[in-house]
Protein backbone atom coordinates (compact mmCIF):
# COMPACT_ATOMS: atom_id res chain seq x y z
CA UNK A 1 0.00 0.00 0.00
CA UNK A 2 2.76 2.47 0.87
CA UNK A 3 4.38 1.87 -2.51
CA UNK A 4 1.10 2.76 -4.26
CA UNK A 5 0.73 5.92 -2.15
CA UNK A 6 4.30 7.01 -2.96
CA UNK A 7 3.80 6.30 -6.68
CA UNK A 8 0.58 8.34 -6.63
CA UNK A 9 2.51 11.23 -5.08
CA UNK A 10 5.14 11.09 -7.82
CA UNK A 11 2.74 10.53 -10.73
CA UNK A 12 -0.14 12.76 -9.53
CA UNK A 13 -2.63 9.87 -9.75
CA UNK A 14 -6.06 10.02 -8.17
CA UNK A 15 -6.66 7.20 -5.69
CA UNK A 16 -9.75 5.74 -4.10
CA UNK A 17 -9.28 4.98 -0.41
CA UNK A 18 -11.44 3.52 2.30
CA UNK A 19 -10.63 5.41 5.48
CA UNK A 20 -11.71 4.86 9.08
CA UNK A 21 -11.91 8.02 11.20
CA UNK A 22 -11.52 8.43 14.97
CA UNK A 23 -15.25 7.79 15.49
CA UNK A 24 -14.97 4.44 13.70
CA UNK A 25 -16.84 5.53 10.59
CA UNK A 26 -15.59 4.17 7.27
CA UNK A 27 -15.73 6.50 4.28
CA UNK A 28 -14.78 6.14 0.65
CA UNK A 29 -12.64 9.05 -0.60
CA UNK A 30 -11.05 10.07 -3.85
CA UNK A 31 -7.76 11.82 -3.17
CA UNK A 32 -4.70 13.23 -4.93
CA UNK A 33 -1.60 12.66 -2.81
CA UNK A 34 0.51 15.79 -2.34
CA UNK A 35 3.02 14.51 0.26
CA UNK A 36 3.47 11.09 1.79
CA UNK A 37 5.63 9.80 4.63
CA UNK A 38 5.62 6.68 6.81
CA UNK A 39 2.78 7.69 9.13
CA UNK A 40 0.62 10.20 7.28
CA UNK A 41 -0.14 11.79 3.99
CA UNK A 42 -1.33 15.18 2.84
CA UNK A 43 -3.82 14.96 0.01
CA UNK A 44 -6.48 16.90 -1.79
CA UNK A 45 -9.80 15.23 -0.86
CA UNK A 46 -12.37 15.50 -3.64
CA UNK A 47 -15.19 14.68 -1.20
CA UNK A 48 -14.36 17.50 1.25
CA UNK A 49 -12.97 19.74 -1.52
CA UNK A 50 -9.94 20.67 0.57
CA UNK A 51 -6.48 19.55 1.54
CA UNK A 52 -6.56 17.01 4.37
CA UNK A 53 -4.15 14.94 6.44
CA UNK A 54 -4.77 11.19 6.57
CA UNK A 55 -3.13 8.71 8.96
CA UNK A 56 -1.70 5.86 6.90
CA UNK A 57 -2.69 3.40 9.66
CA UNK A 58 -6.35 4.38 9.17
CA UNK A 59 -6.40 3.65 5.44
CA UNK A 60 -8.13 0.29 5.09
CA UNK A 61 -7.75 -0.10 1.31
CA UNK A 62 -6.38 1.87 -1.61
CA UNK A 63 -6.65 1.53 -5.37
CA UNK A 64 -6.02 3.61 -8.44
CA UNK A 65 -9.02 5.44 -9.78
CA UNK A 66 -9.92 4.04 -13.16
CA UNK A 67 -11.22 6.44 -15.79
CA UNK A 68 -14.59 5.48 -17.18
CA UNK A 69 -14.30 6.20 -20.89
Amino acid sequence: MKRLLKAAEENHNVLKIFYINQAGQVTERFIRVLKCDESSLIAYCYWRKKIRRFAVANILAVEKKHDSA
